[in-house]
């Protein structure tokens, strides 16, 4: 009797567990194949605004940032408005990191900190902003401008200095490029020098990790590398840092002792750098009439995760998620990070300005005519 009923516990562990099995085999092969499923039209689910010539746009989650010298506003996938701030800029630059989101007056003094549900608080600097970015944290780091120098400037989201520091553009060279890692620990400078007629670049990394009002106390390292360019470097989920050369990318990591974890070089020149917090994504040029252009795409850690053709050309490129969005006047398209083509086609009414993920098959479609929101089918 005891063995019966072993057996019988015995056979319905497996009756369980080939269900399980099937279960998981059913759901990556219904996965997979919605993963290659290649939509042909679109359909405009919610009538838009009237576009206007100034306005910009940003992803922020399943929501979109519009901005302009005017003011900002946050929009649903819906177009119903989250928030709206009115406000007075010369240049309006905006960034966001996670669900915080900033948005400052280029070459003025004006900073507005925003989250998904209201203004969080603002405060003008003493100097013109070069560039800014913001943590996920709400704290701000910026470039400003002091005339043969460059003053570098950590702020709280109440505009309190946390470290600061100037450089001369004589001994650092010319900033190009910014970005503070998302729990608001790290920042990066790049640096573009110039000596003998040749051009390089300095990288200087600072680790806000314990208090000190200097910005040149925080500093983890400073590196020159003679004759190469780096014209971006981007905070990826966590501490790594991805530079951007002219011919490749380093990703760094560690925040006391920033060192190259990775090193990858590139044969052909890039066309265009886009990337979100967990992928990085290149296009080159491509080779006559056989292709437009080459995309490949690397996790945060630099490895290969594709590598596609790109027919047509464009004018914008956008990652949110796991989907890479291009624009030209004419319509847009559809890729998976895999490479895979999910759309392309051209619209019926205007030029297109930009296009952006904002759900599941859904896009914001912004032209000279109207904003809409559209569901590929």
């Amino acid at each position: 009797m005891l063995n019966k009923l072993r057996k019988k516990m015995n056979d319905r562990r497996w009756r369980i567990l080939a269900a399980v099995l099937v279960t998981a085999l059913v759901a990556l092969l219904v996965r997979g194949l919605l993963g290659l499923r290649r939509y042909s039209s679109y359909k405009v689910v919610k009538a838009g605004q009237t576009a206007d010539s100034v306005s910009s746009y940003m992803n922020i989650d399943s929501c979109v940032l519009r901005y302009s010298a005017d003011g900002a506003a946050l929009v649903k996938a819906d177009l119903g408005t989250v928030w709206d701030e009115s406000y007075t800029m010369t240049n309006a630059a905006a960034d966001s990191c996670g669900s915080e989101i900033l948005v400052y007056d280029r070459n003025g003094t004006s900073v507005k900190i925003f989250n998904e549900k209201k203004k969080v608080s603002s405060f003008s600097t003493e100097l013109p902003i070069i560039s800014a970015r913001i943590s996920g944290k709400d704290t701000v780091a910026a470039l400003l401008d002091d005339g043969d120098s460059t003053e570098f400037c950590y702020y709280s989201s109440d505009g309190k200095v946390i470290a600061s520091g100037t450089s001369s553009i004589g001994d650092t060279g010319s900033p190009v490029a910014l970005d503070v890692s998302e729990d608001g620990m790290e920042a990066c400078i790049s640096y573009v020098t110039v000596a003998s007629g040749s051009v390089g670049t300095t990288l200087r990394f600072y680790d806000f990790s314990s208090s000190k009002k200097k910005a040149d106390k925080c500093l983890a390292l400073s590196k020159t590398y003679d004759g190469m360019l780096i014209p971006a470097v981007q905070y990826m989920k966590g501490s790594e840092l991805a530079a951007i050369r002219d011919d490749g990318f380093f990703i760094f990591s560690g925040a006391s002792k920033p060192s190259v974890r990775k090193s990858v070089d590139f044969d052909d020149d890039i066309a265009s750098f886009f990337c979100s917090d967990k992928l990085l994504g290149f296009t080159f040029a491509g080779s006559g009439e056989k292709y437009a252009y080459r995309m490949k795409i690397y996790t945060a850690g630099g490895r290969l995760k594709s590598s596609s053709y790109i027919d047509q050309s464009y004018t914008g490129v956008h990652m949110s998620g796991n989907r890479v969005v291009f624009s030209s006047a004419s319509g847009f398209s559809v890729y998976t990070t895999g490479g895979h083509l999910k759309y392309s086609g051209n619209v019926e009414d205007g030029n297109v300005s930009d296009a952006l993920k904002i759900g599941s098959d859904r896009y914001l479609l912004v032209t000279d005519q109207t904003v809409e929101v559209v569901r590929l089918k």
